[in-house]
C-alpha cells in the first residue's frame, strides 16, 4: 500500500509531466505559426516556471521579429511600386496619385483612408493640391493652395521636416465646420535641400509616433523627390528644344524677310499709291470704286505682313531701360479698348500695385501685350470677357492675358507660335503676331507659355525676372 507522501510525489510528477507536455504543444503551436500563445506560470519558481517564462519571451520575440519582416516585406513591395514608376512614361499626376494609394494601403501604418500630395508651383511658397483621397469637396476647396507656413503641411514646407500629430492641436491653422478629431503625418519631399512638395496622410486619434513609419514615409518622399526632378529635367530638356526649334524657325524667316522684304514693299507701295490717287478723283457710285478700295485694302494688310517680315530680320539685341510695367499695361489698355468696345468685350485690368519696374524694351514689351490682347478679343465671344493682370512674385513679375473664349486643341497648341500659323479666318490675320511676341520675349530672356482648353478658354503668361534689372547696360 502507497504511503501519502508517494501519492504526493507521483501526483507532482504527474503535473510537471503535465506542464512539460503543455510546453511541447505550445512550442509546436509556434513552429505552425501561432505566435499569439502564452504560457502560464505557476508560483512554484521551479525549473518549469524558468522554461515558462524563456519560452514566453522566446515567443513574444519571434512575434515581434515576424511582424517586422513582414512590415519591412509591405515597405519593400511599396518603395519597389513606386520606383517602378520611374521606367515608364507616366504623368506626374498619375505617379503621385499611385504613390498616394501604396501609403494608404498598408494596414498596419493605422492611416485613415485619406491623404494629399502637394507640389510647389511658381516658386511663391505656396503648395498646390495635385492628388487627393478622400476628402470632400469642401476640404479640396479649402486646402487647394497652402502658403507655406500654414497649417501642418504649410510648416513641413517651411521647416524641410516632418510634422507629426496624435490630434488636432493649435498648428492645425484649417479648420471647417464638422472636423473630427484627426492626427497627421506631413512629410516634405525634398531635393537638394529644395523642398518640392509635401505628402499629407491622416492618423486616428492618439496614434503613436513610430520610427519605422517615419522612415518608410521619408522613404517614399525620396523617391518621388527623385521622380520629380526627373520630370523636371525633362520637361526642362523639352522646352530647350522647342526653343532651339522656334530658333530656327526664325531665324529662316528673318533670313526670307531681309532677302524679299524689300523687293516686296517697293511694288506695294507703288500700288497703294496709285490706287489712292485714283480713288480720290473717283465718285463712290463709280463701278471701279468698290475694286481700288479692295486693292487699297489688300495692298494696306500685304504691306502689314511685309512690316512684320522686316521686324523680324531687324530684331536686334536688346537695350534694357527699366520702366513700370503697370503703366505699360494701361497705356496699351487704352489703345485696345475701342476694339473691345465694337466687339462688345469687356477689358477687366487686374493690375497688382506690387509689380515695380522692370527692365527691357519698352515698345517690344507693348507690341507684345497688344498682340496677346487683340487675339484674346478676336477669341472671344460677344458679350465675353478679357482679363489683363500683372502679379508680383518673390523674384518675378507675371504678366496675364486670359480669355473664356474658343480656346485651342493640345495638338494646335504645338503651333501658336509658329511663323504663319493661325486659327482666324482668311484675312483676319498673318499668323506672325505670336511668332514676333516669342521672338521678342526670347531676345529678352523671358518666358512666355500657353493654357488653354478647347471651348474654355486660352491665358497667355509671360514671366519677367526681376534680374533683368541687373542687365541694364
Amino acid at each position: 500500500m502507497r504511503s501519502e507522501a508517494d501519492s504526493a510525489s507521483g501526483g507532482e510528477e504527474n503535473s510537471n509531466e503535465s506542464r512539460i507536455n503543455r510546453i511541447i504543444e505550445y512550442i509546436i503551436k509556434v513552429a505552425g505559426g501561432d505566435y499569439s500563445v502564452q504560457l502560464e506560470v505557476s508560483d512554484k519558481n521551479d525549473e518549469i516556471d524558468s522554461l515558462a517564462v524563456g519560452f514566453n519571451m522566446m515567443a513574444e520575440d519571434i512575434k515581434n521579429n515576424v511582424e517586422n519582416i513582414k512590415k519591412d516585406m509591405d515597405i519593400q513591395g511599396v518603395l519597389n511600386n513606386i520606383l517602378s514608376l520611374q521606367i515608364k512614361d507616366n504623368s506626374i499626376e498619375y505617379i503621385l496619385e499611385y504613390s498616394l494609394k501604396q501609403i494608404l494601403s498598408i494596414a498596419w501604418l493605422s492611416l485613415e483612408s485619406k491623404g494629399a500630395v502637394f507640389l510647389v508651383e511658381n516658386e511663391n511658397d505656396t503648395l498646390v493640391m495635385k492628388v487627393q483621397n478622400g476628402f470632400s469637396s469642401s476640404i479640396q476647396d479649402i486646402c487647394a493652395e497652402v502658403k507655406f507656413g500654414q497649417c501642418f503641411c504649410g510648416r513641413a514646407a517651411l521647416t524641410g521636416e516632418v510634422q507629426f500629430a496624435d490630434c488636432i492641436d493649435e498648428r492645425h491653422d484649417v479648420k471647417y465646420e464638422g472636423m473630427n478629431n484627426h492626427g497627421h503625418y506631413c512629410i516634405p519631399i525634398v531635393s537638394s535641400g529644395r523642398v518640392l512638395g509635401v505628402i499629407n496622410t491622416y492618423l486616428k486619434i492618439g496614434h503613436k509616433l513610430g520610427e519605422k513609419e517615419e522612415q518608410f514615409l521619408k522613404a517614399v518622399a525620396d523617391i518621388l523627390a527623385k521622380i520629380i526632378e526627373n520630370k523636371n529635367i525633362e520637361k526642362e530638356k523639352e522646352k530647350l528644344q522647342e526653343k532651339l526649334f522656334q530658333s530656327e524657325k526664325m531665324s529662316a524667316i528673318g533670313k526670307l524677310a531681309s532677302g524679299v522684304a524689300h523687293e516686296i514693299n517697293n511694288p506695294l507701295t507703288v500700288i497703294l499709291g496709285y490706287s489712292q490717287i485714283v480713288l480720290k478723283r473717283l465718285k463712290e457710285d463709280n463701278e471701279f470704286y468698290k475694286p481700288l478700295k479692295m486693292i487699297e485694302k489688300e495692298t494696306v494688310r500685304s504691306k502689314i505682313l511685309v512690316e512684320q517680315l522686316l521686324q523680324f530680320s531687324r530684331m536686334q539685341k536688346v537695350v534694357f531701360i527699366p520702366f513700370d510695367l503697370n503703366k505699360a499695361v494701361e497705356e496699351i489698355i487704352q489703345i485696345v479698348i475701342s476694339k473691345c468696345k465694337v466687339s462688345n468685350i469687356e477689358l477687366i485690368p487686374e493690375l497688382d500695385a506690387g509689380v515695380g519696374l522692370i527692365s527691357g524694351s519698352k515698345n517690344q514689351i507693348q507690341q507684345v501685350i497688344t498682340n496677346l490682347c487683340n487675339n484674346a478679343i478676336d477669341a472671344s465671344n460677344e458679350g465675353g470677357k478679357v482679363w489683363v493682370r500683372t502679379k508680383h512674385f518673390k523674384d518675378f513679375a507675371l504678366l496675364e492675358v486670359e480669355d473664356k473664349g474658343s480656346g485651342i486643341s493640345e495638338e494646335i497648341k504645338k503651333q501658336v507660335f509658329e511663323p504663319f500659323f493661325t486659327t482666324k479666318e482668311v484675312g483676319k490675320g498673318t499668323g506672325l503676331g505670336l511668332s514676333l511676341s516669342f521672338e521678342i520675349i526670347k531676345k529678352h530672356g523671358f518666358e512666355i507659355t500657353l493654357e488653354s482648353e478647347k471651348n474654355k478658354g486660352s491665358k497667355f503668361m509671360v514671366k519677367i525676372p526681376y534680374s533683368s534689372l541687373k542687365n541694364i547696360c
